[in-house]
């Protein structure tokens, strides 16, 4: 009986799952956080978790009631949620940018019944400005319910560099 070398294993293992090369390492597609408190339940789901600058993507939150009552939020504006991007630093995350959903006039404070269920999409665009080739946190919030804020770590993959 012949024992193959660890190398040989992983050569085989390798070219059986197909990953061969550094663009098949890329973070799994799709990403889905969501949190529950006091009868809320709140959703984001964006494409991806990895982007290029000036990439243009959706960010869906839902927000829905898993209570069997009435859930009041008492928002501090008329946007129904907000999506906010924060970076790591040495102190902690730091809110770098904040996008509020705001489709129409709406009133601040909301009554959501029991079972409800809304989905908020956005399209979000990477600014030339966002940090490149570090991890950082996609939160969405239901506006009057701060405490509960979902999150998704992205990537921004720096720009290509032509070869002249």
């Amino acid at each position: 009986m012949r024992i193959l070398q660890p190398a040989v294993i992983i050569g085989l293992l390798l070219a059986l799952s197909g990953c061969t090369d550094q663009e098949d390492k890329k973070l799994s597609t799709a990403a889905t956080n969501s949190m529950t408190l006091a009868g809320l339940k709140v959703s984001l789901t964006v494409p991806d978790r990895e982007f290029a600058p000036g990439e243009r993507f959706e960010a869906a939150v839902t927000v829905e009631n898993v209570s069997d009552r009435t859930v009041t939020l008492a928002a501090d504006s008329a946007a129904p949620v907000y999506v906010r991007l924060w970076r790591h630093t040495a102190i902690g995350w730091d809110e770098i940018r904040q996008y509020p959903w705001t489709p129409g006039l709406q009133g601040a404070a909301r009554s959501l019944p029991p079972g409800y269920s809304q989905t908020h999409t956005m399209e979000l665009t990477v600014e030339p400005n966002w940090p490149t080739n570090e991890f950082l946190r996609l939160t969405a919030e239901a506006n009057g319910m701060p405490q509960l804020m979902p999150g998704v770590s992205i990537m921004v993959l720096p720009a290509a560099v032509e070869d002249e």
